[in-house]
């Protein structure tokens, strides 16, 4: 019976290993800007650069966006779309007159450039973007 003691012991120091000590989610927040403008509506995603954590997202509306994320490095990616009349031949998906379009630059979400650095000291991310 013994080694049931040391059994639980050792499940439970592995169990906690995965969860580094101290650390929680922490809520921060910020702001998303367009050519100097707050950004009507879209969505951020903080993507991990650390992969024992995971990705994080939110809304963005009137350019300000607010969620939960474990302290760490991301990557962030910011996308946003507007709906634009479809080209004259351009095919439509069930006789829909206009097509969504991407407002936001790849270097910003596919390709994105944008990082942030996640912690108590820096509970607030702004990012002020820029498109032609």
């Amino acid at each position: 019976m013994r080694w049931c003691g040391w059994l639980v012991l050792t499940c439970c120091l592995v169990a906690a290993s995965g969860c580094p000590a101290g650390s929680s989610k922490m809520a921060i927040s910020g702001t998303v800007e367009l050519n100097g403008k707050p950004l009507p509506e879209g969505n951020i995603t903080f993507e991990p650069k650390d992969k024992d954590l995971r990705a994080e997202g939110a809304d963005i509306r009137d350019g300000k966006y607010a969620l939960t994320i474990m302290p760490g490095n991301y990557a962030v990616k910011i996308r946003a779309t507007k709906k634009v009349p479809l080209e004259p031949g351009e095919p439509s998906v069930s006789g829909e007159k206009d097509k969504l379009v991407s407002i936001i630059p790849t270097q910003y979400n596919d390709k994105t450039t944008l990082n942030a650095a996640v912690s108590a000291a820096a509970p607030t991310h702004d990012f002020k973007l820029t498109s032609p």
